[in-house]
């Protein structure tokens, strides 16, 4: 079952990096339309979308699920098919591109540093967050059996459970002494954890689909929504203080995991004037091909940048005009056929 909204949620999200670094290498449409340091929200949200959607598929299949071996068996073959053959090939091309090129970004720099990044022990650039995203992948079931055993103890257990284990995860690693671009679970579990939450609240009787309570949804998503823009330094800066950096909210990894977790209730479970905001073509369309994206976007905006002179707002139709059909070319020549083979193989399981 797909949920339009969370296909637009997931294009959000990967516009939020790509104008990130369009604004860095000074791409803008118009001036006014900052994004630098943006990219970080963006990525939050694709954690607590993937720890949602993950969640929410094991938890309304069937109650059996955390005790279920072929599932599990199924769902960590069908992670690896999302994420490896596209990543190995953007690492080779990284690979290639560092030694043919001055300057590239992403570098890898030897066959070795590849398979560093493969076996998730460095995430150079853009790669980090992969190793974080993937090693929450693995802790997933732990969290389902969780808050399945939680939910059968009493009807609040999973938000009691989730509260006490974000206090404990925040304390064992502290945002402060995060390093920038970590790739360590850790620091940011406490977003994918409100994000299992959230699933867990989806599909169970605390949420019915009552006319009130969707519409409290929606607004409280929209008020969700404007909070998390306004962390955009450069309206943060126009708005209240002139003097933040780029990196200001980088490590508000709580306040992310509360703010994407709203809005992501409110798209399942909120009145249609708010899903249909995430629900319009051409930004379902990106969240369905935005790991192509996301893994593309970067080396294209470096061309641009740097080697085609021209007027800003030229440039940055230019990274579009490029960016998305390699990425629509990669998810339906790369990463459709392999998720379509791992569907395939595990519905017979």
């Amino acid at each position: 079952m797909t949920i339009k909204s969370l296909d637009g949620l997931r294009g959000i999200a990967v516009l939020f990096v790509v104008l990130s670094h369009m604004s860095l290498e000074r791409i803008n449409l118009l001036s006014a339309l900052d994004f630098s340091g943006a990219g970080k929200m963006g990525v939050y949200l694709f954690f607590s979308l993937s720890a949602f959607l993950l969640t929410w598929q094991a938890l309304n299949t069937d109650n059996s699920i955390p005790r279920n071996q072929m599932y599990w068996a199924g769902y960590f073959l069908r992670r690896m098919l999302r994420i490896y053959p596209l990543y190995f090939i953007a690492l080779f091309v990284s690979l290639m591109m560092t030694n043919l090129i001055p300057g590239y970004t992403p570098r890898i720099t030897s066959p070795s540093d590849l398979f560093e990044h493969l076996l998730l022990q460095k995430g150079t650039s853009i790669y980090w967050a992969i190793p974080v995203e993937f090693c929450y992948y693995l802790v997933l079931p732990i969290v389902v059996f969780a808050l399945q055993f939680a939910r059968r103890a009493h009807q609040l257990g999973p938000l009691s459970l989730a509260v006490v284990a974000v206090i404990v995860s925040s304390i064992a690693w502290p945002s402060s002494e995060t390093p920038a671009n970590s790739v360590q679970l850790g620091p940011y579990l406490s977003i994918f954890l409100l994000g299992s939450l959230i699933a867990s609240i989806v599909t169970s009787e605390l949420i019915r689909d009552q006319s009130k309570r969707n519409h409290l949804l929606s607004i409280t998503g929209f008020f969700a929504l404007i909070i998390a823009l306004m962390t955009v330094p450069a309206f943060w800066r126009e708005a209240i203080d002139p003097t933040i950096s780029n990196r200001a909210f980088h490590k508000d990894f709580l306040l992310y995991g509360l703010l994407w977790g709203v809005c992501i209730l409110a798209a399942v479970k909120g009145a249609r004037y708010f899903t249909a905001l995430f629900e319009w073509t051409p930004i379902r369309f990106m969240g369905r091909i935005s790991f192509s994206i996301y893994l593309w976007h970067y080396p294209v905006i470096q061309l641009v940048a740097r080697d085609i002179a021209l007027q800003p707002w030229l440039q940055f139709l230019l990274v579009i005009t490029i960016a998305l059909p390699l990425s629509w070319i990669s998810y339906r020549l790369i990463e459709r056929p392999f998720i379509s083979w791992g569907h395939r193989k595990t519905n017979h399981w």
